[in-house]
């Protein structure tokens, strides 16, 4: 009977601890994600960009991939404390990394650039990846007919 009794005891007390210390949940936004590749500068300039293949008549020069891993700065941020009864007069610094933004415009100038470099008038099969850590992107450099 005493085990339990202690049994009780022990579990409605981790119960009680394990729920007092539990994070709150706060409602978020919603948060829309818009990427515009737009192809018009370089179709002006009769340079041909499709994420799809090429259905004309073309030689392919090479494919491309282009890892970028954008500049990390460090934002410091210092907290001048709060004086009352409470607190200590300590001042609080956090330091976290900021990620340098890249623009699709400029993945897109880069992956121009390249295929130039090859003597292509095109690139088709064009794709980009982004996450927090990297941009990835890759096509095929064509010189159509």
């Amino acid at each position: 009977m005493k085990k339990l009794v202690l049994y009780i005891v022990v579990t409605s007390t981790l119960v009680v601890s394990i729920s007092s210390c539990s994070p709150r949940l706060s409602p978020t936004e919603r948060v829309v994600i818009s990427t515009v590749l737009d192809f018009r500068k370089y179709n002006a300039e009769g340079f041909f960009i499709s994420s799809t293949p090429y259905m004309g008549l073309y030689d392919p020069l090479g494919q491309i991939r282009i890892g970028i891993i954008p500049a990390k700065t460090v934002k410091v941020t210092t907290i001048d404390p709060v004086r009352n009864r409470y607190s200590s007069a300590t001042t609080t610094t956090t330091y976290e990394y900021e990620n340098e933004e890249i623009v699709t415009d400029e993945l897109l100038a880069i992956i121009v650039s390249e295929a130039k470099k090859l003597g292509a008038d095109g690139v088709v099969n064009v794709t980009i990846s982004r996450s927090e850590s990297y941009h990835y992107l890759t096509g095929l450099a064509i010189k159509r007919r």
